[in-house]
């Protein structure tokens, strides 16, 4: 409401006093003020209806953009709590990622295949210098998420350094032979929430954002 308006019509100090110098209004200072200046008007220039109007819905907008900040202020308190509750509940669990690294640290390593299709599926385990060090035929297996295990060996049966290894996976079906996502295994150790994102930490896998985990074994 325009405290102007009131002065221009005699009310002057004496009718804003309640309000000071400041610029914002309660709901219950507003109504007073409005009945004070509708007493005061002048009978033969009484104020239109859409004045009255105009500065009704003035108010209406100020106070319902306050409580809605209000609101989002506690929404985004709500969603910071959640978000501390979900990372405490991941810490120790195994989480998939969409990853063709494996780490194998001497005892292995284990991962999970998207298959979009039912077919046969092989496996290649490749080092850094991109040769192919192990292979394992699967077999065939239906569409949906397929687990595998590599023990470390290579195709002769000797035991392979620990290290970071790639894997390439295909499945064929009939005649044709596409690649296939492979989702490596995390366990998350720890979790990050300094920032606006939801960040992982493991082990094997690095730093993994919450966007990107597949599934929460």
């Amino acid at each position: 409401m325009d405290v102007s308006a009131l002065q221009s019509l005699g009310l002057g100090s004496a009718s804003t006093g309640a309000a000071g110098s400041k610029k914002d209004i309660g709901q219950d200072q507003f109504l007073e003020l409005m009945l004070a200046q509708m007493k005061n008007q002048d009978p033969l220039k009484p104020m239109e209806n859409g004045d009255f109007l105009a500065q009704l819905a003035q108010f209406s907008t100020a106070t319902g953009v306050s409580e809605l900040k209000t609101g989002l202020d506690r929404l985004a308190e709500s969603l910071s709590v959640d978000k501390a509750l979900t990372a405490a509940n991941l810490i120790g669990r195994d989480v998939l990622v969409a990853s063709d690294t494996l780490v194998h640290d001497g005892g292995g390593a284990a991962g999970f295949l998207d298959l979009s299709a039912a077919g046969a599926v092989r496996i290649d385990i490749v080092d850094a210098a991109g040769q192919t060090m192990r292979t394992l035929d699967l077999g065939t297996r239906a569409a949906g998420l397929v687990s595998f295990e590599w023990d470390g060996l290579d195709n002769a049966g000797a035991e392979l350094p620990a290290g970071s290894y790639s894997v390439r996976a295909s499945a064929r079906d009939g005649e044709s032979e596409h690649a296939l996502p492979v989702l490596a295994v995390g366990r998350v150790d720890s979790v990050d929430l300094s920032g606006p994102d939801l960040n992982l930490h493991t082990l094997t896998l690095g730093n993994v954002a919450l966007g990107d985990v597949r599934r929460i074994l």
